[in-house]
């Protein structure tokens, strides 16, 4: 009897010695699978809101109005699907500036943030790039990236660029954050937000709200003016949104109901 007992404490021992390494391998592969996923994602979000922008420019006989909404709803959609789809290894929303944001209130470490930030930028690189070369020359245009008609502008695209990078962020943490979220709407209500920022700003200011597109488009346009803008003012936005929103719904109200209990 002791004999077994001792040999079960042993194997129980060498299975507790292996547990670092199996949770090692489990990190390693959920990692792998964050990054494909968030590299796929953005690839194919890169491709299907660039190329509705640029069909809106191409179909001439469209009306202002008809071709914004028309690019608005394409970008509401492509966001609703690809979110959605990805939703379980990115919780980015296939977004750097959100990404990032989310590292900011802790809620992705900043190690693995980096890294599937990084895919995503790639994601996005490399289907710019599959633009460049299959889209005719006549129909890429600037490859939709963003400028300013005038420095007249700056101040407030800078400000509208934040504030709709501000309301991304918000409505992400509102729903895929927050403990009693509604994790399954993430995909839909990113999408409306995406698309409703596009149709209030694309006039404005683009309504960029990935700085990964703004980086890209320009890169492969060669078009750097009031680059920035399009760059840094949703990234901001983004991570404030973030930030407040954890403090104003998450953390206060985590104070709160310890004080209760407490008491």
């Amino acid at each position: 009897v002791h004999g077994e007992m001792d040999t079960d404490e042993g194997d129980v021992s060498s299975e507790g010695s292996l547990e670092p390494l199996s949770k090692t391998t489990a990190q390693l592969r959920d990692i792998r699978t964050a990054v494909l996923s968030n590299f796929l994602g953005s690839f194919f979000l890169m491709l299907l809101v660039s190329c509705v922008t640029l069909a809106s420019t191409v179909n001439e006989p469209q009306s202002d109005n008809a071709r914004l909404l028309s690019c608005a709803l394409g970008v509401a959609f492509s966001h609703a699907a690809l979110v959605h789809a990805t939703a379980r290894f990115s919780p980015g929303c296939l977004n750097p500036a959100l990404t990032l944001a989310l590292c900011a209130i802790d809620i992705i470490k900043w190690g693995a943030g980096g890294v599937i930030a990084a895919a995503q930028c790639l994601g996005v690189l490399v289907a710019t790039m599959f633009l460049k070369l299959c889209i005719p020359s006549a129909y890429q245009g600037n490859l939709a990236a963003f400028q300013l008609s005038s420095d007249e502008g700056v101040v407030a695209a800078l400000i509208l660029e934040f504030i709709l990078g501000f309301a991304l962020s918000f409505v992400v943490c509102g729903t895929s954050v927050h403990p009693e979220g509604e994790r399954r709407a993430t995909g839909l209500a990113v999408g409306l937000c995406a698309g409703a920022a596009h149709f209030v700003g694309a006039n404005f200011s683009g309504a960029v709200l990935n700085p990964a597109r703004a980086f890209s488009s320009a890169l492969f346009s060669n078009t750097w003016t009031h680059f920035y803008v399009f760059f840094f003012s949703p990234l901001f936005g983004a991570v404030s949104g973030a930030v407040g929103y954890h403090y104003a719904f998450i953390y206060n109200n985590r104070l709160l109901s310890e004080r209760s209990h407490s008491s």
